[in-house]
């Protein structure tokens, strides 16, 4: 039988600290659904107003669907995450005995963690994306403009190429046509338009 839990100062606080490392992994979770969100919240809709007006891609229903299942995915690896370590250190540091201390000394050092640190991790983590998706979007939208540019005017002159050479083609044939029915007029009023 194991001494009484709270004998040992140890045993408290590496539960306090297993809590804090599971909010950090939440919160690792949580900045990955956020960078595959679009401009909801995300610097008070700055996003919004500074992006060009001109979407270079449109979000699809394909991808909301494959968020959902990302977001299932990562909430079923948070909590094996979270049964696998309480367990672990349940059977390592408490000789494999259950406590309710043991959970309950975990969950205040999550909320502890989410209450002080969580919020500035969050908030600094959504600044970070907010700021690296924006210049991501505008390196693109500058890379892309001339592009667009260009391959406007390879279209166009492309277009106007084509046009001209089948306008070539399509006169030749009208010019050899009308030579042919010249020559065959010619022919037919020599012989005094005469049907053979």
């Amino acid at each position: 039988m194991n001494s009484f839990f709270y004998d040992s100062a140890a045993n408290i606080l590496s539960f306090l600290c297993l809590g804090v490392i599971l909010g950090a992994v939440y919160d690792f979770f949580r900045v990955l659904r956020i960078s595959r969100k679009g401009t909801d919240d995300l610097s008070g809709g700055i996003y919004d107003k500074i992006r060009p007006k001109k979407s270079i891609s449109k979000p699809q229903k394909l991808l909301r669907l494959t968020d959902n299942a990302l977001t299932f995915i990562e909430d079923i690896l948070f909590w094996m995450i979270v049964f696998a370590s309480e367990a672990i250190y349940i059977y390592y540091i408490n000789d494999g005995e259950p406590r309710i201390d043991c959970f309950i000394l975990s969950v205040a050092g999550f909320m502890l963690y989410r209450i002080s640190i969580g919020r500035i991790v969050v908030y600094l983590s959504q600044q970070i994306i907010f700021f690296v998706r924006c210049l991501l979007f505008w390196t693109t939208y500058i890379i892309m403009y001339p592009v667009r540019i260009i391959w406007k005017f390879i279209y166009s002159a492309a277009d106007k190429a084509v046009n001209l050479v089948f306008t070539a083609i399509d006169n030749a044939r009208r010019r050899k046509y009308s030579k042919r029915a010249k020559k065959r007029l010619l022919d037919m009023s020599a012989r005094g338009f005469e049907q053979n």
